[in-house]
């Protein structure tokens, strides 16, 4: 512990001799620009001065500033005064004079909204939000902080949001809610590690080490701390190694390690006299007033918390009198002074019904302050607008005149050039985009190509596959029946040569079948099969292929119906696909419809189309196989009941002659009942020809 007390000492020695030259480097900079700058450059360059000052030595930079006030006004340069008074209203915040902060400010954001400065009106939000919350109005300080996040959200200005966030978190765990106050610094975090903002880093680590003491979770609270005095340690920032040392001795306090937790207070008081911020000094007192308290040493916390109570009194603190009047009350009851500690208690209430019950009264004080405010506002502008006036009929009319000529030909020369710049911006932008177009119609061309390609030889692979497998063996069966009667025509009997000649004749008929269907597939594929839509009657389409296939429903017995449900009606389609098509579902159903079975066809009439249908009681299909039927890649091919071969392609065909003519096709199947194939055309009508 003593080692590391005397590393951090050496380290603060270091980091305040480093910061005072690097601060000397910086002011004599500012003073030689100084030397040689007019005007508002000059006031803007005496508030960067006031600025280095603040720190170091708060009553130079408030001369500095009030000089600056008095210049701007000569200049009447309402950024210069708003700058001045915000740099002022921070110096107040520091000494703790609320009250003239809260002046200052004001003044600042009238001008801040005159100019439309985004940026300087949040800073002052922010800082009002900071006063509000010194003082425990903690509802009225959530509502400046977060109208000054909503200002740095609509510029987008990173570092400034992390300020309102922050300020926000050290709200909420004023207010003890401490979920809210993480949530806020965790999005400060997010933020300051994407810009690599260490000391902003090291700040929001100590708020969270804060809110983490509060609710238990004391060895990552130790973590975040270690963590913040080091980034001060090595980017030499004091604040960070005292709010590090003061918030590692609190938690060491509330340990009951009283004496590490006096070191630390002690080490971090050290640090922070150099800064000069009296509200921080009496927070750090009354500490280490506790704790000498805790470790039974009064005299030493009597002399911390009257110093603490002192400074308190001089800077209008409320909270922090409240805890120090406590303590001071303890510790002259623990000595035997009764009527001390009554007095000392009575101070405390004193304070505690000043902070509750003056809100209310504040409230309306503020609103007051608004009011005159506003008015005096309003008065200063109508005097400002008089002199304007005054001191442009005294210029002389030839200078003013030069001046116009001047203004207005720069104006036309910097229109020029941004129009010129976003002429060529819009010409380069617009010849990109031709490119990138170009490129992606290229693109999908080729993707468009790959997949034509892609499905062209898949179909000649399926082709292929059809003609080495269903048109090889009817063909070898032929051969084997006309060996067979070459060989055998006198030994066989009249009834056995029949018996071949009809075999033959069957296998004759299935592969001429399939090789008109291949023949239309195939055309169909290429593109070569010719399309020629007219109307027909939807009767007549239906009793034609009935006729075809009646001879084999009669061969299996299977009674075939012509079901129509309402009257007939003419449908627009091409006659030579839709009889391909009734054709293959008619041949389907007597094939797969068991002997003695029943086979209805028909149609019924729809508002715009017509919808077929072609219902057998045969064998059905599994519901898992229907959703092959129709596609090339998985031919579902079964023998019928009569072990009649098929190649699966009919249906294969059915729909793409079917979806040629604006139709649609689909199966209803139960396993072992039969199915029922629908397909749909579009009516006829007198439009039917201008479209085709």
């Amino acid at each position: 512990m003593v080692k590391r007390v005397i590393f951090s000492l050496i380290c603060l020695i270091l980091a305040l001799f480093v910061h005072s030259q690097r601060d000397d480097s910086i002011i004599d900079s500012i003073r030689k620009m100084m030397n040689s700058s007019v005007d508002t450059e000059q006031v803007n360059l005496m508030n960067r001065l006031g600025i280095e000052y603040m720190s170091s030595d708060p009553s130079v930079a408030e001369s500095i500033f009030n000089k600056s006030l008095v210049y701007s006004d000569s200049l009447q340069f309402k950024h210069g005064k708003a700058d001045a008074r915000m740099y002022l209203a921070e110096i107040e915040i520091r000494r703790g004079n609320y009250s003239r902060a809260v002046f200052y400010l004001n003044e600042s954001m009238v001008l801040y909204n005159e100019l439309n400065d985004k940026n300087g009106l949040g800073l002052c939000l922010n800082y009002m939000a900071t006063v509000h919350n010194r003082q425990g109005n903690f509802d009225v300080a959530l509502s400046y902080a977060s109208h000054s996040l909503q200002v740095f959200r609509e510029l987008d200005d990173l570092e400034g949001m992390a300020k309102a966030y922050n300020l926000i978190g050290v709200i909420y765990d004023n207010m003890k809610e401490f979920d809210k106050a993480i949530l806020n610094y965790q999005k400060v975090l997010e933020i300051y590690s994407t810009t690599n903002n260490q000391e902003g880093l090291g700040r929001v680590y100590i708020n969270l080490a804060i809110v983490y003491g509060r609710i238990g979770r004391t060895e990552e609270a130790i973590r975040l701390l270690e963590k913040s005095i080091k980034i001060g340690e090595d980017e030499n920032v004091p604040f960070l190694m005292a709010a590090g040392y003061g918030n590692l001795a609190v938690i060491y306090s509330h340990q009951e390690d009283y004496q590490k937790a006096l070191e630390y207070h002690l080490l971090s008081y050290d640090i922070k006299k150099q800064s000069g911020d009296p509200h921080s000094l009496v927070i750090s007192e009354i500490n280490i007033a506790y704790n000498y308290f805790y470790l039974k040493q009064n005299a030493n916390a009597l002399q911390y918390i009257l110093r603490a109570i002192k400074t308190g009194h001089e800077i209008g603190l409320k909270l922090e009198m409240i805890e120090a009047y406590d303590l001071l009350s303890k510790i002259y009851e623990q000595q035997g002074d009764f009527r001390s500690a009554f007095m000392a208690k009575k101070e405390q209430v004193l304070y505690m019904d000043s902070l509750y019950g003056e809100k209310q009264q504040q409230r309306i004080a503020e609103a007051q302050q608004e009011i005159e405010r506003q008015q005096l506002e309003a008065e200063n502008k109508v005097l400002r607008q008089q002199n304007t006036i005054e001191s442009l009929q005294n210029e002389n009319e030839k200078f003013l005149r030069t001046f116009l000529i001047i203004g207005l030909a720069f104006a036309l020369l910097m229109i020029f050039l941004l129009w010129f710049q976003v002429y060529d911006r819009r010409k380069k932008n617009r010849t990109l985009g031709e490119l990138n177009s170009q490129m992606s119609n290229v693109n999908k061309q080729l993707k468009k190509s790959e997949l034509s390609l892609k499905e062209s030889n898949f179909a000649k692979d399926q082709f292929f596959s059809i003609i080495s497998h269903d048109l090889r063996n009817p063909l070898a069966s032929m051969v084997s029946f006309v060996r067979i009667l070459k060989r055998d025509y006198d030994v066989l009997s009249e009834v056995e040569r029949n018996s071949l000649i009809d075999e033959f004749s069957s296998v004759v008929g299935r592969t001429s079948d399939l090789l008109e269907n291949l023949l239309l597939w195939s055309r169909s594929q290429t593109g070569k099969l010719a399309f020629k839509p007219t109307s027909v009657r939807a009767e007549a389409l239906v009793q034609e292929n009935m006729r075809i296939v009646e001879s084999n429903a009669k061969s299996k017995g299977i009674d075939l119906k012509f079901v129509c449900e309402g009257e007939d009606m003419w449908v627009y389609a091409d006659i030579n696909m839709m009889n391909t098509v009734m054709r293959n579902l008619l041949s389907n159903a007597v094939k797969f419809t068991l002997r003695n079975g029943v086979v209805q066809v028909g149609f019924y009439r729809g508002e715009d189309e017509c919808s077929f249908f072609v219902k057998d009681s045969g064998i059905g299909i599994e519901p898992s196989k229907i959703s092959q039927l129709f596609n090339l890649g998985q031919q579902h091919v079964r023998a019928g009941t009569d072990n009649e071969k098929g190649s699966g392609l009919g249906l294969i065909l059915c729909k793409e002659f079917v979806e040629k003519n604006n139709g649609r096709i689909w199966v209803e199947s139960v396993a072992g009942e039969g199915a029922t194939f629908y397909f749909t055309l579009p009516a006829f009508t007198d439009s039917s020809l201008e479209d085709s």
